[in-house]
């Protein structure tokens, strides 16, 4: 098959020059078509973008000019995270009964064990159905099959929620592994206060011998949880994340997202990971929990 041929993407409001891409394919009539809304096959005059002069597109014209370049183009680094797991498209949420996830003694009448380790358990049955849809969408997407944008935005939205869940698991077991080492101090007793929920949190614990077990829970996979911590804050507070909902990976199922620390738009970064891979990390993580 020849190579795609090239296209002269623009910005969506002020059209200016963006950059070079490649033409899509229709999977219904293999026609050549263009990759989005904001792109010409026609070149522009100048590939410039950081003179004092930069092309821009007249879209009812359809031809390009030379305008003075008062444009502000923030930068998005990419961030491909490779969690160097095997990647062979076996992919499922390890599951457990409840029975095995016993192993914290919880808290009168605040945390019952058995009971958190049966929503524990259900929790990873729900992410792994959720998991599963996310697949099927993925696969019809892949072999062609016309699928309506809110059915591409649904994949998206249920990719986000499986992130959630993960880190909503990972932040439980942190949190009861605090509780099974300090249920019984004497402060824990005086104040009933629990002062770790989020991994982010365990650097504000005072020296312990439970603050250093934490961290080195933390740091024998330490580049996922990071990872993830920055998915869920991005996929929670980062409004620019629908910007990344028409972004697919090339062969396999991939989250994607705008990672913007602190609303600062000069510093945005574009984090592309495997979901296949942070689904292992995960799993690895727990089989370090709860064995195999």
């Amino acid at each position: 098959m020849n190579e795609l041929p090239l296209v002269y993407q623009y910005d969506r409001c002020d059209f200016f020059f963006l950059g070079v891409g490649r033409a899509g394919r229709c999977p219904i009539t293999g026609k050549i078509q263009l990759s989005d809304g904001f792109s010409t096959f026609d070149p522009p005059p100048s590939f410039a973008t950081d003179g004092d002069q930069i092309a821009v597109f007249l879209p009812v014209e359809k031809i390009w000019v030379m305008r003075p370049n008062k444009f502000w183009i923030p930068e998005i680094i990419p961030y491909e995270v490779d969690l160097e797991n095997p990647i062979d498209g076996q992919i499922s949420f390890r599951q457990y009964p409840a029975a095995s996830l016993c192993r914290f003694p919880g808290v009168p009448r605040i945390l019952y064990p058995p009971k958190h380790s049966m929503a524990l358990s259900a929790r990873l049955k729900y992410m792994e159905s959720r998991l599963q849809e996310v697949l099927r969408l993925d696969s019809l997407n892949r072999q062609g099959f016309l699928m309506s944008m809110e059915d591409h935005f649904y994949e998206k939205f249920s990719t986000e929620e499986l992130i959630l869940n993960m880190k909503r698991v990972v932040d439980e077991i942190f949190m009861n592994e605090w509780v099974r080492l300090e249920g019984q101090s004497s402060q824990f007793l005086l104040d009933h206060v629990i002062r770790v929920c989020e991994l982010q949190d365990i650097d504000k614990l005072p020296a312990s011998l439970t603050k250093t077990h934490l961290i080195l829970m933390r740091e024998d996979d330490s580049l996922f949880f990071k990872v993830l911590t920055d998915l869920r804050n991005s996929f929670v507070h980062h409004f620019p994340v629908a910007e990344t909902y028409s972004l697919y990976g090339m062969h396999r199922p991939t989250v994607n997202t705008l990672h913007v620390p602190k609303g600062k738009l000069t510093d945005i970064r574009l984090i592309t990971v495997c979901l296949e891979d942070l689904v292992k990390s995960f799993n690895r993580f727990l089989i370090r929990m709860f064995g195999e």
